[in-house]
Formats: C-alpha cells, sequence, structure tokens
C-alpha cells in the first residue's frame, strides 16, 4: 500500500492512498473461501458450491464490502500508527474503487486532527474555596422574602407616589407607528411594576405617578421580544392611574409555614436552612471550578481545530444572543440564593459551524468561544487518559435527580429519553464526565478553604462572567 502525506498545515492533514488490485483481490478470494461452506445452490450440495461460481455470482458484492471494509481498516491502521485523533468526521474521497480487473483502491482523506495537549504541573496551581455558613439573618431575610410572596396588595394614602413593587391599575393605549395594536390597550388593567407586563421599560417611566395622573411614556421593543411583529418597533403609551396600591407582607408566624405546606414556623425554618446549605454549597463549588477554569485557561497554550472553533463560536453567539431573553424571563424566579441546581455546569437538563464572521462574532465571543473549546479538549484529554468514563450508574443517579427536581418528568421516563435520543444522551453524558474530572482535578491541585460570610460568597458570584464557564 502506497500511503503520501498531501497536507499538513497546522491541525489539518491530508493523505492519498493506493491499495493495490493484488490486495483487493486476494481479500475477495478470502472472503469467497470463508462463505463458501454456508453457501447452498440449486445442483449442490451445502458446501460444495465451486469458488468460480461463487465469483460470477457473488463476486461484485463481496467486493463492494471488501472496499468498505479496505478503507475503514485502513483508516483505522492509519490512525494507530500515527497516534492523531481526528477531531471531526474525516472527508473520504474515493477516486479510484477497484471494482475493475487489475483497478487499483485509490482513495484520498482530510481531516482535522486533536491538538496535543500540553502537560500540566496541577499540583502548583492554587485555589481558595469560599465556604459560607448559614446564620439567623439570612434565614430571616429568605421568611420576609416568603411573607413579601404570600402577602396582599392594600389602597395606597392619597397622594401617595407609585414606586417598583406597587400594584397600580391602568387604562393604558399604544400606538405603533401612529396605530393601535393587538394587545396594546386595556381598561383597569393591573400591573406590579418591575414585571413589565405591558411593554419593557414603561414601568419605570409610571414610577412617581399618583392616582388620576396621566403619563405618557416611549418604549422600544428589543430585538428577542415575543411578539414578532413588536421586535425592535417603537411604541407610545398614554396611561391613566387609576388605583395606586401597596403591598403589605404576611405576618411571619405559623400561617405562613402551613401556606408554604410546612407543619410549624420552626418547621419552615428548617425547610429555609437545608435550602440555603444547599445552595451556597453549590454557589462555593461552581466558584470554585470556575477559578480552577480560570488558572487552568492561563496555562494552555495549543492550537484548536478550526471546525471545532467555528461551531463552539456559533454556539456562543446564538447563547449570548437569547441571553437578554432569558434574564427578562427569569427576573422573577431568582432570590438570590441558588437552590439545588445551582449554577454548576454539572446540571442533567436538556440546553452548526460557521466561519466568525459569518455568526457574526465579536472579540469578545471569539475569546470565550476559544476558551470554552481549550478547556473542553483538556478535559476530554484528562478523562482519556485518566480512563475516567460515564457509567451507567452515573445516568440512572442524573434520571434521579431530574425525578427530585419536581418537573413533572419521572425517573422512568428520563431514562427512556436517554435510551431513545442520542443528541439528548450525549449532552447528559458530557457534563457528568465534566464534573468528574473536574473532581479528579480538585484532588490534584492545593485548596484552602476560607471561611466568609454568605454575602461575600454571592458578591463573589456575581463579579464573575459566566459566560466563561
Amino acid at each position: 500500500m502506497q500511503v503520501t502525506q498531501t497536507l499538513n498545515e497546522g491541525l489539518k492533514r491530508g493523505y492519498h492512498f493506493v491499495v493495490p488490485s493484488t490486495v483487493l483481490n486476494d481479500r475477495v478470494e478470502e472472503r469467497l473461501a470463508e462463505e463458501q461452506p454456508n453457501v447452498q445452490l440449486n445442483g449442490f450440495r451445502k458446501g460444495k458450491v465451486p469458488i468460480s461460481l461463487m465469483r460470477r455470482l457473488f463476486g461484485k458484492g463481496v467486493k463492494d464490502e471488501v472496499r468498505e471494509s479496505t478503507v475503514r481498516e485502513t483508516l483505522d491502521g492509519h490512525f494507530n500508527d500515527s497516534n492523531e485523533r481526528p477531531a471531526t468526521t474525516p472527508a473520504i474521497n474515493i477516486e479510484s474503487d477497484g471494482r475493475n480487473d487489475g483497478e487499483d483502491l485509490s482513495f484520498s482523506v482530510s481531516y482535522e486532527t486533536l491538538p496535543t495537549i500540553p502537560e500540566i504541573d496541577f499540583g502548583s496551581i492554587r485555589l481558595e474555596r469560599l465556604v459560607a455558613a448559614v446564620d439567623e439573618e439570612l434565614i430571616q431575610e429568605q421568611l420576609e422574602k416568603l411573607a413579601a410572596r404570600y402577602g396582599n396588595f392594600e389602597a395606597a394614602e392619597a397622594g401617595s407616589k407609585a414606586e417598583l413593587g406597587n400594584l397600580m391599575v391602568l387604562d393604558f393605549k399604544g400606538l405603533v407607528d401612529g396605530e393601535e395594536f393587538e394587545q396594546g390597550s386595556g381598561e383597569g388593567f393591573p400591573v406590579e411594576l418591575g414585571k413589565g407586563l405591558i411593554a419593557p421599560g414603561l414601568d419605570e417611566q409610571l414610577v412617581g405617578a399618583e392616582v388620576g395622573a396621566t403619563v405618557d411614556a416611549k418604549v422600544t421593543y428589543p430585538d428577542w421580544y415575543h411578539v414578532e411583529e413588536l421586535r425592535g418597533r417603537d411604541a407610545t403609551f398614554s396611561c391613566i392611574v387609576k388605583e395606586l396600591k401597596r403591598s403589605v407582607p404576611h405576618s411571619i408566624d405559623d400561617e405562613l409555614a402551613s401556606m408554604a405546606e410546612c407543619e410549624s414556623l420552626e418547621d419552615l425554618k428548617e425547610v429555609i436552612r437545608d435550602q440555603l446549605e444547599t445552595g451556597l454549597a453549590n454557589d462555593s463549588r461552581f466558584l470554585l471550578r470556575y477559578r480552577l477554569f480560570d488558572q487552568l485557561d492561563e496555562l494552555l497554550d495549543f492550537d484548536l481545530p478550526p471546525s471545532l472553533l467555528d461551531a463552539e463560536i456559533r454556539n456562543v453567539v446564538q447563547q449570548l444572543g437569547t441571553d437578554d431573553q432569558r434574564e427578562s424571563e427569569d427576573r422573577e424566579a431568582s432570590d438570590g440564593v441558588r437552590g439545588d441546581e445551582g449554577t454548576e455546569a454539572d446540571s442533567d437538563s436538556i440546553d452548526e459551524p460557521g466561519r466568525p464572521e459569518e455568526a457574526g462574532a465579536t472579540p469578545e465571543q471569539l475569546r470565550i468561544a476559544e476558551r470554552r473549546l481549550r478547556l473542553g479538549l483538556l478535559l476530554l484529554d484528562i478523562s482519556r487518559s485518566r480512563n475516567i468514563e460515564v457509567t451507567p450508574r452515573d445516568l440512572d443517579q442524573a434520571a434521579t435527580r431530574m425525578a427530585l427536581r419536581g418537573r413533572g418528568v419521572t425517573k422512568s421516563q428520563y431514562l427512556d429519553l436517554l435510551k431513545i435520543d442520542g443528541n439528548v444522551r450525549s449532552g447528559v453524558e458530557q457534563k457528568i464526565l465534566e464534573r468528574k474530572v473536574v473532581e479528579f482535578l480538585l484532588e490534584l491541585v492545593d485548596v484552602t478553604d476560607r471561611e466568609v460570610s454568605a454575602s461575600e460568597l454571592r458578591e463573589s458570584i456575581e463579579a464573575i462572567d459566566e459566560t466563561d464557564t
């Protein structure tokens, strides 16, 4: 067999292979001989059909099978001998298929190889783990938020000015290009200021208004707005304040506990304490992981496969393009303390290549994509070299966690989904594998614990850029 390298540029590789016709013919004859004992034709006993007849009847099909297996085995041998691992599926071009007598099998292959990951002295990495304990002040803060959630609205005193969080009853009319639009007007419409129920940015312009006041406001709908016809459009609203109500929190007592499905106030406090402890532990783990990635990123310097980088750039552009929309939708959900899911990238939840210029990537998005891909390739390399794998037990535990989160999906349903949907399974396995590799690395690096307040831990979380993770 002849092998000629046709491309060696960065991580791009190209090779040309020629398998002599004699090799193909020998393999065809071997295959026919292997099958002869199992072949039975009219006029012949089983296993007694002449090879010459089998060659005439089955030779073309066997030659096609031999050609495909020869290409596959040739590439497998090439990758074993060269120690190269393709980053994506190699592109194969058959130039001469060897079907005709005396014709060689000739084909070319091109691919991008995974880079060689440099050795890292993990023991030299120093990390500080922030550890926060739950105190009574933090529990009281959560009780007050719960009391506000279960509170009522009462009429504000005469002459009161509206504030965010107040309930305002409005008559309003909105215009786009001077014309009314669907759901752009209403009478006696209740609005909790700050939730953006009518239009983004309108609530803030109603702050300070009194009952009986008329407020004229201008808003611009964002490009991600859920009503497609309004995306990027300017609108004007005329609002008449009919009523103004202020929120009155529920008293913090056993009745509040009962509304939260707890037997008593003390029972509610214990539930809150458990939730806070879980959330703070998740925050601490997330921050430690982020700082580990930060230091690893500074130590890594190697070329990235262009096709993988292009795909990651597209993912980053798509993700960041919807961040504003998700932030708006999730504004009410966050109470400042992460719950059981935390911010870990090892969540088991179910979360296209193109050139950077085609994807419209900014320099910052390109930086994020490069960081993610570089770290991802490092973790993949470690998992392979250390035989860290995702086991059926890992998937079973992931299914259990999903069922416990109360999202209407049972454990068996989740396991069935992993069996039938390869993309979902691959995504979950990738997150589990990352978690296991990170846990492995944290055993190698030097970690020092430091006790902090919950607010300090929270501020440290808020100070980082989660898009990097």
